[in-house]
This record gives C-alpha cells, structure tokens and sequence, in this order.
C-alpha cells in the first residue's frame, strides 16, 4: 500500500508538471468547476434579484462549500497548420485548510450520476491552500495551488461558461476571502487575472441575429448549434487526459474552449459579412448605373459559362439536362470532367456547399478564406479585435436583471 501511495503522488506530481507546462504556452485557457452544492438558501426564486442581491447570495454560499474538482483546457495555436489545439487535465481537489464543510445532497447525486468517482477523490485529490500573495513563485512539491500560480504568472486570457461560481470559487479557495461588495470583487479578480471571457454572456448577446439559435444555453446546446456554422481548425490533443463524462471538470472546460472559439470566430464573420453589405451598398447608391452594369456583366458571364457547360457535355456524350428540368447533375459532372471550380448556383450552393476540385468532393464554402472574411485567425484577436473587446470581463448572470456583470473594462 505503501509503494501504491508513492506511485500515485508521483503520479500525482507528474500530472501537475504538465498542466503548468501547457499553461505556459497556451494562448487561452479554459476553466470548469465542481462543486459539493451552490446556495445555502435552496429556495426558489420567484423573481429576478438585483446583480447586487444575487452576489451578496453567492457570496455568503461560497465559503461553506467545497471545489471538488478542476478541468483545465489549455489552448494552443499552432500557426503552420492553422489549428487551434486542446490539451485538457482534471484534478480533484483536497483542501489543505479546511476540513469542515457544507454539502448539498442533490450536487452529489448529480455529480455521481455523471460519473464523478467519490473514492478516487478521498484516495488521491490533489492538495491545495491559498497562494501568498505577494510571492512571486512557488514551491515545494507541485499541487493544486502551483496551477492556480501558473495562471495567475502566465497571464493568458481565461474563459468560463457562466462561470461566476468558478470565479468565487477560484478566489476564495486560492486567494482570499471574497469581497462582499460585486465591485471590489471585480476590482480583486482582474488584479490577478486582467482577461475573462464567459461563453454564456457571448451566447446571450449573439443567440438569435449571429447564431440563428433558438435553442438552450447549455454548453452541449451551443456545440451542437455552432459546429456548422465555423470552418475553424479545433483539434483535442492527448484525448486520453480529458475524461469524457458530462459535467467532469475536464469535460466541460473542454467544451467550454470548443464553444468559446466557435463563438469568436462566427461572431467576427458575420460582422466582416455586414461590413461588406454595407459598403456594397453605399457603392450602389453612390453609382447607381456602374451597380447595374457590373450585374448585367455577371449575368453574362453566368449565362457564358453556362452554355460552355453544356457544349463540353454534349462532346463527351454526357446526357445533360437544362436547369428547368432539374439538370444540377449534369453540370456537376461536366464540371468535374473538365477540371475546373466554377460558381454553382444550385440549391446546394445556396445551403453553403460547393463543389471543389476534380473528385467532386463538398466542402464549406467559408473554408475558402478571403481577405474580407478570415474570422479568429490568431490569439493576438482576442484583446485586439473590437469584437472580441466587446466581451472583456463580463460574466453572464442567471435569473437577475441586468443578466450580467462587468468586472471592468476590457484589457489595455
């Protein structure tokens, strides 16, 4: 048992090493916590609480509960593939500085039934304590609190998905007390970290006009929502250290960076998208006749290319059939026979697909990047881009008016 205790904290040590090591080189990272409940006060709420109210109750909640577990998703971009790499770990959490503490029977059942392992937490949670604040290193044998170190040393841009209770969490397990007051808690927070983004609070502003999304703000809802609609590179490394039941620490800070890019990245598109409308349509009010004409000329063109199409059809014996009678076939075939990527104006292409290549194989039509539509191309975006600024450390509320907070301005 002895040899079986070393392993494991060696284990332990090791597993803390590499999360510090991907820390250090990440350009985001990606926060989920669990808890042993959330409010001492588990009565519905009939109506929405102001931000201040609904913080004084998280506030006074906090402390009594325990973290239970920590998922971290450490996002790297790699330039020569044009990918954005995850890398996930998940660390139950033993405090070293308080033994008593509150549960809430129902967060158990929950966590249990989405596979949260209550003897592997009493058996081999990873210690931690609050960081010094004013020491600029720590050490000792890695723990828990190294991380948080890590984080706080590293400086990197942190998300969350309605994420206030990770905030709280985070400081009052790892800082100090929280502030009873919501803007001093702002003011503490992005003193150690100077960049928060929360998925739900991106969602919440872009649900219906960018996303087109009518349904729930769940983190699984959104993924599920948003993978069509972005040709973005994301790639899970290492897809052995990110467990994979729902609701695990490291599961859902995983999907929470999934989420997160996906957002930013559809979000500044569409923007590029409606910048473009706007000037071709002070270009046609301005000139209305050149308008015109550059339509009469694409027409020509069209028509042109057309009738190209069917010429080469009919030399190589392909049965080709006219537009009006459904022909969008025939001309896939004509185009593949002869090589070329030209404009299909089919229903197809209307749906967002066409037909690259002579394999005839489908692909998004905004994988083919241009200068006016390049969407979030590095991590240098996220503090510089407006788009992204417009979500600088503000965290989405639940059930309170406004339904948000903001923790300060954004970054530089």
């Amino acid at each position: 048992q002895e040899l079986q205790g070393q392993g494991a904290m060696a284990d332990q040590r090791a597993a803390v090493s590499r999360c510090i090591s991907d820390i250090e080189v990440a350009d985001l990272v990606a926060l989920d916590l669990e808890f042993s409940g959330l409010f001492l006060d588990t009565k519905l709420q009939r109506s929405a609480l102001t931000f201040e109210d609904y913080f004084a109750k998280c506030a006074e909640s906090v402390p009594k509960f325990l973290a239970l577990q920590l998922g971290l998703c450490c996002v790297q971009f790699r330039r020569d593939t044009a990918t954005w790499e995850l890398r996930t770990h998940q660390f139950d959490l033993w405090p070293q500085e308080q033994r008593i503490f509150t549960v809430d029977l129902q967060s158990l059942r929950f966590l249990r039934a989405h596979g949260f392992d209550f003897n592997v937490f009493l058996e081999k949670a990873c210690p931690y304590k609050r960081m010094k604040l004013d020491a600029k290193s720590s050490t000792g044998s890695p723990t828990a609190t190294h991380i948080l170190a890590a984080l706080r040393k590293a400086q990197v841009p942190l998300v969350v998905h309605n994420g206030l209770f990770d905030l709280l969490h985070l400081y009052d397990k790892f800082i100090a007390d929280v502030p009873q007051d919501i803007q001093d808690f702002g003011k503490a927070w992005l003193e150690q970290f100077p960049l928060t983004f929360d998925t739900r609070f991106v969602a919440q502003e872009g649900r219906l006009q960018v996303f087109k999304h009518l349904g729930g703000l769940t983190l699984d809802a959104l993924r599920s929502q948003l993978r069509g609609q972005s040709n973005l590179k994301v790639q899970r490394c290492d897809e052995s250290t990110a467990p994979g039941s729902t609701h695990s620490g490291g599961y859902d800070a995983t999907v929470t960076a999934e989420v997160f890019l996906l957002e930013l990245d559809i979000w500044i598109r569409f923007q590029q998208r409606k910048k473009q409308e706007r000037q071709e349509k002070q270009a046609a009010a301005e000139n209305p006749q050149n308008a015109e004409n550059a339509k009469t000329l694409e027409d020509g063109e069209n028509a042109t290319q057309k009738a190209k199409n069917v010429e080469k059809a009919e030399n190589e014996g392909n049965e080709v059939v006219s537009q009006e009678s459904g022909g969008e076939n025939g001309q896939k075939e004509a185009k593949q026979n002869s090589g070329e990527t030209q404009e299909n104006h089919s229903i197809e292409e209307e749906e967002g697909w066409s037909v690259v290549g002579q394999r005839g194989r489908k692909r998004k039509r905004g994988a083919e990047e241009t200068p006016e539509e390049k969407g979030l191309t590095c991590p240098s975006l996220l503090e510089s881009h407006k788009i992204c600024r417009r979500f600088h450390n503000k965290i989405a509320l639940v059930n309170t008016s406004p339904a948000f907070f903001v923790m300060g301005p954004p970054k530089g």
